[in-house]
């Protein structure tokens, strides 16, 4: 993992990756999160996968399920973390017509789900399901146009109150509606099968609908396309404090765009034994847009402006200090910033006070080499010119400096482990005791994390053996 990545994902808790392309034998680790992998059966070459992140300070609140496919891992928050037991189920579903793709995938996801489905348990869906949907509706003909007509009515003991709450929240939340869009007009077979599953089960989309992405639904494929979705409860609506879209970024995938979810935990009238609390502070960062310029301009709160053009005028310069002067810039700045949100040119972000996001405080990669810096340093130069001006020629520029930093990253690692392994094999011959340091400096990390088997148990099948007593498998 280079150090772009691991630095993005530091402000997030879990982190769930599709197409990780990673074979059995592969080994990955990061700083403070601790990884599951679901790495694809019956494959010659290294594709598809499924892999979750989950922050270390939460491992021992998350519950793995054991399944057959190789698509579709499952895991269970506990109550500790949201207030409420949330299974999770993170899938790659590969394109319609492909060697590995059949959509019987959706029915195995659909016959998990009701597996596991237990009452006063929500669940959540996510990952990249290559199913086109456009705009089509989850929620009309549930709740807003036939309240009593429930999904999996007779099996799961759907509450009717619980939809006439959710009706009554889309009516009254500015962060989530009844209704979605979608900047894909395309619906394809697996679009119509994953809007079939959602319909039977009884789970919404969060694209289009919440957060950041309400009413938009933007593209999380090559910018052509909407196939990444995540899908939740409709109890879990209300806890989504925020649902958006990253930009694009050729350092974490090739074609798609991270798409980022904030839940917010749900106030619970029972003492949970253990509760974990994080401070988090949100900023309001703008992101200028031409197209938007007009709509800036209409929304200035002009009477707020008139307000303080007279705070000006009645401030006596010599009993003027810093204070007022701060006072005045900040709601100068506050009028923009304003303006800003109404037009949908800002972006809000969560700065987790207890975080470090910095790279001189993490550890650096040994292969991270000065020229890695320097590509570094363009790459994010040109995407900081790309997002002040979208203009085609900046978009070309920044691609181009995106390959360059990737191809220096590749190279200085292949070149990095070329010279290690040719090192390891002189110290075999020259330095046997530093060639087994370097080799048993990992030994403490495995001991800790591996299920060791107790001498009792191996004494005791030890013992069966020679007794000629037959061994269970």
């Amino acid at each position: 993992m280079g150090p772009d990545f691991e630095e993005f994902i530091t402000d997030f808790d879990i982190v769930c990756l599709t197409e990780t392309k990673l074979g059995n034998t592969d080994e990955i680790r990061i700083d403070n999160f601790t990884l599951f992998v679901k790495n694809r059966k019956r494959s010659k070459i290294n594709s598809g996968g499924v892999a979750v992140l989950v922050k270390n300070k939460y491992i021992s609140f998350i519950n793995v399920h054991d399944t057959d496919d190789d698509f579709s891992p499952w895991f269970t928050m506990n109550e500790q973390i949201l207030g409420f037991k949330l299974k999770c189920c993170v899938a790659y579903i590969p394109p319609q017509n492909t060697r590995y793709s059949k959509i019987e995938m959706f029915d195995i996801l659909e016959t998990r789900y009701l597996e596991l489905y237990q009452k006063d348990v929500e669940f959540c869906l996510t990952g990249d399901f290559n199913a086109r949907t456009a705009s089509s509706q989850d929620i009309d003909n549930q709740i807003v146009d036939d309240i009593s007509n429930q999904p999996l009515d007779d099996l799961m003991e759907v509450d009717l109150e619980e939809r006439r709450v959710m009706e009554q929240y889309f009516d009254d939340s500015r962060k989530c509606t009844a209704g979605r869009r979608s900047e894909d007009k395309i619906l394809n077979r697996y679009g119509e099968r994953l809007n079939e599953l959602c319909s039977n089960v009884g789970q919404y989309f969060l694209n289009g609908r919440c957060g950041q992405d309400i009413n938009l639904g933007k593209f999380t494929c090559n910018e052509t396309s909407v196939v990444d979705y995540r899908i939740c409860s409709p109890k879990v609506l209300p806890c989504i404090e925020d649902f958006y879209v990253n930009d694009f970024n050729s350092l974490l995938s090739d074609k798609h765009n991270a798409g980022c979810y904030e839940i917010r935990k749900r106030k619970n009238k029972q003492q949970l034994t253990r509760a974990v609390e994080e401070t988090v502070t949100n900023v309001t960062k703008v992101r200028w847009k031409d197209d938007l310029q007009h709509a800036f301009c209409a929304n200035i709160d002009e009477n707020k402006l008139c307000d303080i053009e007279k705070s000006i005028e009645n401030l006596n310069i010599g009993e003027a200090n810093q204070t007022c002067i701060n006072h005045i810039v900040t709601e100068i700045g506050n009028v923009f910033r304003n303006s800003a949100i109404k037009s949908q040119i800002s972006k809000h972000i969560i700065i987790r006070n207890n975080s470090t996001t910095s790279m001189g405080k993490s550890k650096s990669k040994p292969w991270f080499t000065e020229q890695c810096a320097v590509k570094r340093r363009l790459f994010f130069k040109r995407k900081k010119h790309y997002q002040t001006s979208q203009s085609e020629a900046n978009k070309v520029k920044l691609s181009e400096a995106s390959k360059a930093y990737k191809r220096q990253l590749k190279y200085e690692y292949s070149l990095y482990f070329k010279n290690f392994n040719h090192d390891l094999k002189s110290l075999h011959r020259t330095d046997t005791k530093e060639y087994w340091r370097i080799l048993n400096q990992d030994r403490e990390y495995y001991t800790e994390n591996d299920n060791l088997l107790e001498l009792s148990e191996l004494y005791k099948h030890l013992a069966a053996l020679n007794s000629g007593d037959k061994i269970p498998d």
